[in-house]
């Protein structure tokens, strides 16, 4: 509602009479009038006081009513700006409401009630106007803090959904991993069935043929022997490699520098490989040991460049090598089943060969899984590769697509000490004339066994039941200098037995064989005292000078 008291009025009109009359009754009603003789005189006065009304007279000199109307439009649009005029000609009342007036009022003012109530008018469309931008302003002000927020959540929901989408793709990644690790060990139990039963058949095998080679002069029957021999070898290393990618082989792991290993095998495959495939090497001389066995880090080596020779051998191509120190953050090290933070070596092997589809990268670390065609490989390189780097506490991963190579990143965690062991010589064969107590379930094995021992030059007695062994220990546990026995037997097993007899007799030196290594056995027949826990099937001069090493550290 209007309250005249506060609302100024600027009245504009070079006729002084109509100025003052119009004054004169604005000033009764309550408002507070301004004049003004002119249209510049006007302006200055707008420009000064800021009147909430203006009323102005469209004829005047110098500076008529549209241009006062322009002037103040275009300064102050929410001010209104009431026309009056006494030409009486209806086209300038049409032309001063489009110029921006608000109305129009004709001289003479017969009534002067009009005139107020024109003002009236025009201050409730003002209020009302400026209520509406005061409002569309707070409404655009809300909808800005709200668009922000809305802004901000969902940023936070973008990287929320990220968040969400990595730890989806770690668990599928980690999921798939934990189903090959499942099928590796159910593979490894099996293996471990076949591998110590095939091994006890092979022991006789190779006893008896070395024995009979012995005796042998040089002839056709000689190498025939010789080729049984040579089979029977290509059995037992058939044996380890199944065993090796179960992780259930020999871990004779020294602290060594792998370099040299690397750069022997790189200079091995420049002599063999064709002038097709560029070997480029990028060898790091960091000079930080690893704890490993080199003879399976030359064999992780060799495969894995033999499976890049395989995949580029039609159209050649290019065989990069890389070995460089990383450092595993616990991000990094989560994305790995069994493995830990921390400094790694990561041995890279990489061809420009036809690649693989995801399908087979699915399986390349498969057992006996190969995309060679028959009698080209047996399908056990890869899941060879992939057993000795678990059993060094490392992994390996794949990247690969066709038409654009395949990169195998092997990563081998740094020793804790720099101190690098030299790697043991081969033992010498030699004799004795100790008395050997031997324990194997397999007749056939003790049998073979008793008799090539006996003709190294020992006292041997055996045993095919290891509770009939632990009776006669009992009855004379000085009567043995050595006792082999066998891990898995009926009734009461090697290890047992083993702790029975060195309860009775702390000092007697044991050697405890296995047709497969179990970490686990091997870590209780350690922690039992037993000297030595060996792999099945053992050579002459293997076993000889095995029993040497024990009987002349006793």
């Amino acid at each position: 509602m209007v309250t005249e008291s506060n609302i100024t009025v600027l009245i504009i009109d070079d006729d002084h009479l109509a100025c003052q009359s119009i004054s004169d009754y604005l000033a009764a009603c309550g408002f507070v009038p301004l004049r003004a003789e002119n249209g510049r005189k006007g302006l200055e006065i707008f420009r000064q006081e800021h009147p909430d009304v203006i009323l102005v007279d469209l004829c005047m000199p110098e500076v008529d009513g549209l241009e006062v109307l322009s002037a103040v439009t275009q300064a102050s649009p929410e001010i209104p700006v009431i026309m009056i005029s006494g030409t009486g000609v209806l086209q300038d009342a049409i032309e001063t409401l489009r110029s921006g007036a608000w109305d129009y009022i004709p001289k003479p003012i017969a009534d002067m009630a009009v005139l107020k109530h024109a003002v009236c008018k025009a201050i409730e469309k003002a209020e009302l106007l400026r209520e509406n931008r005061r409002y569309r302003e707070n409404l655009e002000e809300e909808i800005g803090t709200r668009t922000s927020e809305l802004e901000a959540r969902t940023e936070e929901l973008e990287i929320a959904n990220e968040r969400l989408r990595k730890e989806i793709a770690d668990h599928r990644h980690t999921s798939a991993q934990l189903r090959q690790a499942q099928k590796m060990e159910a593979i490894g139990t099996l293996a471990s069935g076949i591998a110590h039963d095939f091994n006890n058949i092979l022991f006789p095998i190779f006893g008896y043929a070395q024995m009979i080679l012995t005796d042998l002069p040089e002839g056709e029957n000689r190498n025939s022997l010789e080729n049984i021999l040579k089979a029977a070898r290509r059995a037992k290393d058939l044996v380890r490699q199944i065993l090796t990618f179960t992780r259930q082989t020999e871990r004779e792991q020294k602290h060594l520098l792998i370099q040299p290993i690397l750069k022997e095998a790189l200079k091995l495959l420049r002599a063999t490989l064709p002038a097709t495939i560029e070997i480029c090497a990028d060898i790091s001389e960091t000079c930080v040991p690893i704890l490993a066995d080199p003879t399976q880090i030359h064999q992780v080596m060799m495969n894995l460049c033999t499976n890049a020779y395989h995949a580029m051998r039609e159209k050649g191509g290019r065989l990069g090598v890389t070995l460089e120190g990383v450092e595993l953050d616990p991000d990094d090290a989560k994305r790995y089943l069994d493995i830990c933070p921390g400094p790694y070596f990561r041995l890279t092997v990489s061809d420009t060969g036809h690649g693989m589809t995801d399908e087979v990268m699915e399986r390349v670390f498969d057992p006996y899984f190969t995309t060679k065609t028959i009698g080209e490989g047996t399908g056990l390189g890869l899941s060879v590769v992939r057993g000795i780097v678990k059993t060094h506490n490392g992994h390996v991963t794949v990247c690969s697509e066709p038409g654009k190579g395949t990169t195998f990143h092997v990563y081998l965690p740094l020793a804790a000490t720099e101190k690098v062991s030299p790697i043991p010589e081969a033992s010498v064969s030699s004799m004795g004339t100790e008395r050997i107590l031997l324990v194997d379930d397999e007749e056939e094995i003790v049998r073979m066994e008793k008799q090539m021992l006996e003709r190294l030059g020992y006292h041997v007695t055996s045993r095919t039941v290891s509770t009939e062994v632990l009776e006669m220990f009992r009855e004379d546990p000085l009567r043995f200098d050595l006792v082999i026995t066998d891990v898995t037997m009926p009734v009461m097993t090697g290890l047992d037995l083993s702790k029975e007899l060195i309860r009775i007799r702390p000092d007697i030196p044991i050697i405890l064989c296995t047709g497969f290594i179990d970490p686990g056995t091997e870590e209780k027949a350690k922690a039992a005292g037993i000297r030595e826990y060996v792999m099945k099937p053992l050579l002459r001069n293997e076993i000889s000078s095995l029993i040497r090493r024990v009987l002349d550290k006793a």
